[in-house]
């Protein structure tokens, strides 16, 4: 039978943490229940029988994630059985890996799972957010609604992700290029006025020397060199499989200037979005906190959402552990304590998705107006060294030529 470690809370409020044996998630939920316990997270452990993620080979775009959703929520509302509209969708489907996925979800949930246990099993299609909101919708037999509000979420990511993605797109080529171009004049261009320099006997100004040392690297040592960056990319790489790794990255990642405003404004978008939807949805605070910290990909913010879940646990509200924490703004913190005084939470977090949904879209416009200029600043401090670099010496060969005429 498979194994299932979960996260609940007894009579008295305290944490239990243990593992439990049920035919799938929902009996051990409710056996759970039985024993008069809350449940928080319940994950089945790895290597079991029936409980292993299921192999599909492939990804599906975002895109194509929010087409089946959509058509999910549609035939939903329009009364058609859940194993029928993904056996619909399986032979409607364009894509192979979409209709496999729905294939076997109807195999699952006609063996007596749930929609959202099915789903889980396939976290490289569907993220960590998708489940958790279907398991809400099916809990508050609200599924349609929540699939409605689950489009929307899906949508907006997608759109700001697009946007930061087409904002970087551009500055990573001219980089790119940047180096490349760098790369040919030291080793092409560089050595021959070298030459040129040595038979005239003069004095080299500091840029030029600085070039000629670098031209002098990469010709002797230019596999050493390449080997290095290689060496320093993986090593970023392997850093952020670790917990420490990744934490000191998305630090880093947090700091560089409008960059990180971006980031932190978009997950409070988030935070804010979707806590309301979980709130509307009758998921218990605690609940979407945790479901929250788990959809998030910055190891610094899920620090934090960590520590106000901890906070929450213990019994105190959400305003005050959001305050003590420098992620969320004075504003944030008064619009949450003002939504639980009032009983309005849900309300008052869509006001906040909004305003910061329009901080997001302000944040992005700041950010793609400024790399143009550090990009020109940038291209005219390059173009300027090498061009000192080059001619300054040929000016003194040119007065010594002079002289000597």
């Amino acid at each position: 039978m498979p194994t299932f470690r979960y996260k609940a809370l007894d009579s008295q409020g305290k944490t239990v943490a243990d593992e439990i044996q049920a035919e799938n998630e929902d009996r051990a939920g409710e056996r759970l229940a039985s024993r008069g316990l809350t449940l928080l997270r319940i994950n089945a452990v790895k290597g079991e029988k029936g409980t292993a993620e299921q192999k599909v080979s492939g990804r599906i775009s975002t895109e194509d994630l929010i087409l089946m959703t959509t058509q999910l929520s549609t035939m939903l509302r329009a009364g058609i059985p859940i194993l029928r509209v993904f056996e619909i969708l399986e032979n409607e489907s364009e894509n192979k890996v979409m209709a496999a996925v729905c294939g076997r979800i109807v195999t699952d949930v006609r063996s007596g799972g749930s929609l959202h246990a099915a789903i889980r099993r396939y976290p490289k299609i569907f993220p960590p957010l998708y489940a958790n909101m279907l398991r809400a919708g099916e809990r508050s037999g609200t599924l349609p609604q929540v699939l409605t509000r689950l489009i929307y979420v899906l949508q907006h990511e997608n759109k700001v992700r697009t946007e930061v993605r087409s904002v970087l797109q551009y500055p990573i080529m001219v980089l790119v290029v940047l180096f490349g171009s760098m790369g040919i004049l030291l080793t092409t261009v560089v050595p021959r006025f070298t030459d040129i320099y040595a038979s005239a006997g003069i004095d080299l100004p500091l840029p030029t020397r600085i070039c000629i040392a670098l031209s002098n690297l990469l010709q002797d040592h230019g596999l050493l060199v390449l080997l290095g960056i290689v060496a320093v990319v993986v090593g970023m790489v392997l850093s952020r499989r670790t917990v420490k790794g990744r934490y000191v990255q998305d630090r880093v990642i947090l700091g560089i200037p409008y960059v990180g405003k971006v980031i932190i404004k978009s997950a409070l978008a988030r935070f804010a979005s979707v806590f309301s939807i979980l709130q509307a949805s009758g998921v218990g605070m605690l609940e979407s906190v945790e479901i929250l910290t788990g959809t998030l990909s910055n190891s610094v913010m899920v620090h934090h959402f960590q520590d106000v879940q901890h906070k929450l646990e213990h019994g105190q509200g959400l305003s005050r552990p959001l305050g003590e924490h420098p992620f969320f703004t004075p504003m944030f913190v008064s619009m949450v304590a003002v939504g639980e005084e009032t009983g309005k939470l849900d309300e008052m977090l869509r006001e906040i998705a909004n305003h910061y949904d329009a901080e997001v879209e302000f944040a992005t416009k700041r950010l793609t107006g400024a790399i143009g200029p550090m990009l020109i600043v940038v291209l005219a401090v390059v173009v300027g060294f090498f061009a000192l670099a080059v001619y300054m010496p040929m000016w003194d060969i040119a007065q010594i030529a002079t002289r000597t005429a």
